[in-house]
C-alpha cells in the first residue's frame, strides 16, 4: 500500500524507511528518562517526520487541553510558573497526532516519568485526558503491528512507573482499561478509515491506468494516421515527378533552361520520395506487413456499405459533392464512416444506420445516424472515438458523437476545406 499524502502513517510498515528519532528523544535524554527513550526508540526511529499543517479541530483539541493544564496546574500547585513550560511542551505536538501519534505519546511518556522522579504530578488530569488521546491515536493512526508494539510498551512504561510510585491492583485495573481501551478504539476506528483509504488509492490508480490508455491510444491512432497519408502524400508526388519527366522530354533541343530546371524538380521530387519511404520505416512497427493497395477514398463508400450489409447492419448511403476531393480528405472521410459503422455493428444491437456525406466547396460534413437501443460508443474504452477525433483535428475539422432522444447514436464531423493546419 502507498503512503498517504496526509498521513504517512498509513503506510506498510516494509515500505517505511528508517528516519531519524523523533525529536523529544533528546528532551528525554535531557530530563534523565534513559529507559523510555532506549525502549521507545526501535519504534520510534522507523517513524520518519514530516511536518504539515495540521487540521484545525486538531489545534483546538489541543488548546483546549493546554488551557486547561494551565488552570489545573494554577489551582492545586504553588509552582504554576515554573510549570508553564512543561505544560505548553505537552501540548505542543497535539495538533500532529494524526500525522505523528508516537511523537505525542512519547512526550506524554516523559513528561510522566519526569513528573513522579521529581514530585511533579503525573497524574495531572489534563495529562491522562492526553494520555487517553495519544493511545487513540496510536491505534488509529499506526498500522496495526506498530500500533500493538508501541502500546504495549508504553501501558509498560506507565505500569512499570505507577509499580514504583502507586502501586496497587487498582491502579494497574484502571489505566490498563482507560488507555488499553482507548487503543483498542482507535484500532476499530482505523479499519473502516482504512478501508476508505485503499479504495481511493486504487481508483487513483485506475485513473491514471485510464489516462495512460488514452494516451497510448492517441500516439497508436496518430502512427497509423501518418502511415496512411505517407501513402496518400508519395502517390501525389510520384505523379508530380512522372509528369514532370514527361513534360521535361517533350520540350524543344533549344529549351535547355527549361529542361534543366525540371531536371531539378524531378530530382528533388525522387529524393523526397526516398525521405518519405525512410520515414514509412520509422513509422511501421516490426510486425506490420506494407499493404499494397492504395488507400480508400470517398468512391469506396459503397463497397464499404455492402460489406456492412452483409455483416448484419443495413445501411443507407447518400453522397453528395466530392468529385476533386483531396485525398487525404477523402481518406478521413472514408475512416471515420467506417469506423462509426464498426461501433453501430458491435454495440447498437439491432439497427439501421443512415451515412450522409456532403462535399462543398469550402466544408466536408459527414454524418453517421443509427437507431439501435445500445449505445455506439459501446462498453470498451472509447478509442475508437478518439482515433476518429485526432483525424478530424489533423485537417482543423471537429467531430461530435451524441445520444440521439428516439434512440441510438448520431456522430457528425465537419471538415474544412482549407490550407490551414491542424487544431492542436
Amino acid at each position: 500500500m502507498r503512503r498517504h499524502a496526509r498521513y504517512p502513517s498509513f503506510s506498510h510498515p516494509r515500505e517505511r524507511r528508517a528516519g531519524p528519532p523523533i525529536p523529544f528523544c533528546g528532551t528525554m535524554r535531557a530530563c534523565g528518562n534513559a529507559a523510555t527513550v532506549v525502549l521507545m526508540r526501535p519504534v520510534a526511529n522507523r517513524l520518519p517526520i514530516t511536518i504539515s499543517r495540521p487540521p484545525r479541530a486538531d489545534v483546538v483539541l489541543a488548546a483546549v487541553i493546554g488551557i486547561a493544564g494551565l488552570v489545573e496546574i494554577v489551582l492545586t500547585t504553588d509552582q504554576a510558573l515554573r510549570l508553564v513550560p512543561v505544560v505548553l511542551l505537552t501540548v505542543a505536538p497535539l495538533p500532529w497526532r494524526r500525522e505523528q501519534p508516537f511523537a505525542v505519546l512519547l512526550v506524554c511518556l516523559a513528561v510522566v516519568a519526569v513528573g513522579e522522579t521529581v514530585g511533579y504530578p503525573g497524574q495531572a488530569t489534563y495529562l491522562l485526558l492526553e494520555l487517553i488521546i495519544a493511545f487513540y491515536s496510536l491505534g488509529a493512526w499506526v498500522e496495526l503491528r506498530r500500533s500493538a508494539v508501541g502500546m504495549v510498551i508504553s501501558l509498560g512504561i506507565i505500569l512499570g512507573l505507577v509499580a514504583i510510585h502507586e502501586p496497587g491492583l487498582d491502579n494497574f485495573t484502571f489505566i490498563t482499561l482507560f488507555y488499553g481501551g482507548a487503543w483498542l478504539v482507535g484500532t476499530f476506528v482505523r479499519r473502516p478509515r482504512l478501508r476508505a483509504l485503499q479504495l481511493e488509492t486504487e481508483a487513483v490508480r485506475l485513473e491514471a491506468a485510464h489516462r495512460a490508455a488514452a494516451q497510448r491510444a492517441i500516439e497508436e491512432e496518430r502512427a497509423r494516421i501518418a502511415r496512411e497519408l505517407h501513402d496518400v502524400v508519395a502517390h501525389s508526388v510520384s505523379v508530380m515527378v512522372i509528369q514532370t519527366g514527361g513534360v521535361r522530354h517533350s520540350l524543344a533541343v533549344s529549351q535547355a533552361r527549361e529542361r534543366e530546371a525540371l531536371e531539378r524538380v524531378e530530382r528533388v521530387g525522387r529524393e523526397a520520395l526516398d525521405e518519405l519511404r525512410r520515414m514509412l520505416g520509422i513509422l511501421r512497427s516490426s510486425d506490420e506487413q506494407p499493404s499494397l493497395a492504395p488507400q480508400p477514398g470517398l468512391s469506396d463508400l459503397a463497397a464499404l456499405a455492402d460489406q456492412m450489409q452483409t455483416a448484419g447492419l443495413p445501411v443507407d448511403l447518400r453522397v453528395t459533392g466530392g468529385d476533386a476531393l483531396p485525398a487525404g480528405i477523402g481518406l478521413t472521410v472514408y475512416r471515420i464512416v467506417q469506423e462509426a459503422l464498426t461501433n453501430v455493428l458491435k454495440h447498437a444491437g439491432p439497427a439501421r444506420a443512415t451515412v450522409t456525406v456532403a462535399a462543398g466547396e469550402r466544408l466536408v460534413l459527414v454524418e453517421v445516424v443509427d437507431d439501435g437501443n445500445g449505445s455506439s460508443q459501446g462498453p470498451g474504452s472509447g478509442h475508437g472515438l478518439v482515433g476518429m477525433r485526432e483525424r478530424a483535428a489533423i485537417y482543423s475539422g471537429t467531430l461530435t458523437a451524441v445520444k440521439r432522444d428516439g434512440g441510438g447514436f448520431a456522430v457528425r464531423a465537419e471538415l474544412p476545406l482549407t490550407n490551414s493546419g491542424p487544431v492542436t
